[in-house]
């Protein structure tokens, strides 16, 4: 999801050289191993089995238009986030800062910041990070983003 692929061997079950481009990222792994080895998925992890979707299966999930979440707190008063879902990508790169969107399926590279063309995405982001973060012992952060629109003015 962040430009890292995912590789997979295992032969008889998955063709060498097969393309799939579902997006997953490092909360779906303890899913999808927990869903090979045959146990029961933790119900309070993030992430989901991408099993379904390696074998070519029907998916339980539509894992393009599912909410990714990143945050890298710097220190207690520094969070950057990045939210992705489908072609959309968000960047919150710290504290009280508007949120950036770039369009992946026509800048994969990042270059445009196209928040302001479509604020109704933008707003459905931002009601999505309201509830998306969860406050941690390990990683506190000294902020509420309530109230915050994250419109650039």
């Amino acid at each position: 999801s962040i430009r890292v692929p995912m590789l997979v061997r295992w032969p008889d079950k998955i063709s060498a050289g097969e393309l799939n481009e579902e997006p997953w990222y490092f909360a779906d792994f303890l899913p999808t191993a927990c869903d090979l080895a045959g146990t029961d998925i933790p119900s309070h992890v993030d992430g989901i089995s991408i099993l379904p979707a390696l074998l070519g299966k029907e998916k339980e999930h539509d894992l393009k238009e599912r909410y990714l979440y990143w945050e890298l707190p710097k220190n207690a008063y520094e969070l950057h986030q990045a939210v992705r879902k489908g072609n959309w990508k968000a960047i919150r790169p710290g504290l009280n800062q508007a949120l950036e969107l770039y369009n992946l399926a026509e800048d994969e590279s990042e270059q445009f910041d196209v928040s302001n063309e479509y604020p109704e995405v933008v707003q459905e982001i931002e009601n999505y990070l309201q509830k998306a973060r969860s406050d941690s012992e390990m990683f506190p952060v000294k902020y509420d983003l309530t109230g915050f629109s994250g419109r650039k003015t």
